[in-house]
């Protein structure tokens, strides 16, 4: 016997890991201000303000390291962010995205021993001057991270995950975003992703496709055939029991049906046998439903 199993529809598998470490650093050196560290911040800044202001921000990945090595891939991974833009009017900030490479510690980094990040961005997020301009406005933001988080970070066995690192574009005019940081207490970021994940159901009626398969062939053939000889003899009064028994011990199966077909008309055996395959369908209808 061959068991068989059969999927049913995939599920979405919604999934936030929140920033458990998050700080800003400042570039501005003529106050000192590139020395200073800003842990402990109800917010962290990015853009540019008599200086630049980078944001960075660390998670855990545990979880999502040990879904993927048990074979679930996410289907998107985003870096979401609650915040707005200090400049009012319809001023955008382009911010790129840097996956940072060595260590920090959120209680002593500044300006002057920021870590190493990717020599290159790994996503860009245009914030929308017309959208989230003054404290009023702020709102969520996602940025993309699928393709580096996926090839950089969980393609990797037993890399150290660090974080990102947040740069606003701009360096001679003042555009800059406040961001929610853990200290807050409500807004607070994190990686969200989605993962694709297939949930398999056991056949509904046996588990077992050999039996199955018998049991439609007597929907298909059995029954029809049987429905012919019973009706064949109604006009001779005979006794349904004894019409079974004379069937199951007639020569051969292929003589029944020849005489089944030789008494009623074909076009009523079609009938049957059509009303036989809906029901069919219908009861494998039922097992992917």
């Amino acid at each position: 016997m061959v068991s068989g199993t059969f999927l049913i529809d995939s599920v979405n598998a919604m999934t936030v890991s929140y920033i458990t470490e998050d700080t800003w650093i400042f570039s501005y050196a003529t106050g000192g201000q590139s020395g200073w560290n800003y842990e402990g911040n109800s917010t962290f800044l990015v853009g540019y303000n008599t200086g630049n202001r980078y944001g960075i921000v660390n998670m855990s990945i545990t979880d999502l390291i040990e879904d993927y090595e048990n074979g679930v891939v996410p289907d998107f991974v985003y870096l979401r962010l609650y915040g707005y833009l200090h400049v009012l009017g319809d001023y955008d900030l382009p911010i790129e995205i840097y996956r940072i490479i060595s260590a920090w510690d959120n209680e002593t980094i500044t300006w002057n021993n920021q870590p190493s990040y990717s020599a290159s961005n790994v996503s860009y997020y245009l914030m929308d001057g017309a959208i989230f301009s003054g404290s009023g406005n702020s709102g969520w933001i996602y940025i993309d991270i699928t393709n580096d988080f996926i090839v950089n970070v969980l393609d990797v066995a037993g890399i150290d995950f660090y974080g990102y690192m947040l740069k606003g574009l701009y360096t001679d005019e003042s555009q800059y975003a406040s961001f929610s940081a853990e200290e807050q207490g409500s807004g607070i970021g994190s990686i969200y992703y989605s993962s694709e994940e297939e949930e398999e159901e056991e056949n509904i009626i046996t588990g077992d496709f050999l039996v199955n398969w018998f049991i439609y062939a007597v929907f298909l053939v059995v029954i029809p055939v049987a429905m012919t000889v019973y009706i064949s003899n109604l006009g001779q009064q005979a006794n349904p029991l004894l019409m079974l028994v004379t069937f199951l011990g007639s020569e051969t199966l292929m003589s029944a049906i020849s005489l089944s077909i030789g008494i009623i008309d074909i076009w009523f055996m079609l009938v049957i046998i059509i009303v036989d395959v809906l029901i069919i369908l219908g009861l494998m209808k039922g097992r992917s439903g």
